[in-house]
């Protein structure tokens, strides 16, 4: 029983730094600092790379400015995604993922992502 307790602890932690990050991060854009954002929450997607919000988050900010490496960080959302079983998610990310590979010319993965 102890064991379960420390791993929900530290799921709850886990949640609450991820939601933390993207507070914080969101306030580093506002304030005009997009390079402290990009960094916070990409370190919040590597603290905790299954979370499903912080990966959205940090797609979202990486589209938002013509970020090259929003379509990998989309991708990695999109397993996420896929983990999760939300239908509608799943629909929501591949198709934001097809824009994106039609975008660089990539004809084949917005065939892939089109199937999702």
């Amino acid at each position: 029983m102890k064991a379960s307790s420390v791993v929900l602890l530290f799921s709850l932690i886990t949640v609450l730094n991820a939601s933390d990050v993207v507070d914080r991060a969101h306030r580093l854009e506002t304030s005009g600092d997009v390079q402290g954002a990009r960094v916070d929450l990409a370190a919040g997607v590597q603290r905790a790379p299954g979370d499903i919000a912080a990966l959205t988050e940090y797609a979202s900010f990486l589209n938002r400015y013509g970020d090259p490496d929003s379509r990998a960080a989309y991708a990695r959302l999109l397993e996420a995604v896929e983990r999760s079983g939300d239908r509608d998610q799943i629909a929501r990310v591949a198709g934001q993922l097809v824009v994106l590979d039609l975008e660089t010319g990539d004809r084949d993965a917005a065939l892939k992502h089109l199937e999702a």
